[in-house]
């Protein structure tokens, strides 16, 4: 309710030359396709999921990819594979042992020469 009356609120003090019922509908569908945006990103998730595993299905221990995450991409090395785990190491990272990832969930580009 208190979302619905300051998206009303919103809508008259930007656009005034709205009329009230229109402000209202307007309102109340915003408010709907807002409420719906956690269903669709688990809906969503299967088919990224299976896009990321296409995507990098080719890649095997010692092929070089782009570790896609956030706002960030890094050059990585695959050293192991496992389903649909794989672990990638930084180059620059001191660790000696890699990072174990499941590719349903990051993005991983092969990187092409």
């Amino acid at each position: 309710m208190l979302a619905w009356l300051a998206l009303l609120l919103g809508l008259t003090v930007w656009v005034p030359q709205l009329p009230s019922t229109t402000a209202m509908i307007l309102a109340i569908g915003l408010l709907v396709v807002v409420s719906l945006v956690p269903r669709l990103r688990i809906a969503w998730r299967p088919v990224s999921a299976m896009t990321t595993l296409l995507v990098s299905r080719r890649l095997r221990p010692g092929d070089r990819a782009w570790f896609v995450h956030g706002r960030d991409a890094d050059l990585v090395l695959v050293t192991a594979r496992h389903g649909v785990r794989i672990v990638v190491a930084k180059p620059d990272h001191e660790a000696a042992e890699g990072m174990s990832i499941r590719r349903t969930r990051v993005l991983l580009l092969p990187v092409t020469v």
